[in-house]
């Protein structure tokens, strides 16, 4: 990475933009998205494991901290949809059971209903119970209780 420009680039942090050398953004990419280790980082640039070190922190001043309510918030509304959508997918019926290579409807033989397939709304019902868990563990609500 000996090829790098002197201009500064913008990188996103949660909607606040910040300021970094190509290089620094390079290098904050290795680290918190590919997670490579600063030894790895060193090895890539030539340099000691101690200089990537420095610099990350000096990277880590220039980056804002994120702001926990807003996230919280962002995934709150991304957990009610996901309500919604899995309430909608509960409340359908089940989709018409089929055999045979015509594809013939099954009948149910004590009411002569077509018999259906619910395994969509069982499936819909887990999924609402994994979304409340987790809005349950974003909320604290299923910390432990001091007495």
């Amino acid at each position: 990475m000996s090829d790098v420009s002197n201009e500064n680039s913008s990188i996103s942090t949660h909607g606040a933009a910040v300021q970094l050398s190509d290089e620094e953004r390079q290098m904050y990419h290795w680290h918190a998205v590919e997670r490579k280790t600063q030894r790895e980082i060193a090895g890539m640039l030539g340099i000691t494991q101690q200089a990537v070190s420095a610099r990350m922190q000096q990277i880590r001043k220039k980056i804002p901290p994120i702001d926990l309510d807003s996230v919280r918030q962002e995934l709150l509304a991304i957990y009610a949809d996901s309500l919604r959508v899995t309430a909608e997918l509960m409340a359908m019926d089940g989709v018409p059971v089929t055999a045979g290579k015509d594809g013939d409807y099954v009948y149910d033989p004590e009411t002569n209903e077509v018999a259906r397939d619910y395994s969509g709304r069982i499936a819909a019902v887990k999924t609402r119970n994994e979304v409340t868990a987790h809005m349950r563990k974003l909320l604290g609500l299923d910390a432990a209780e001091k007495h």
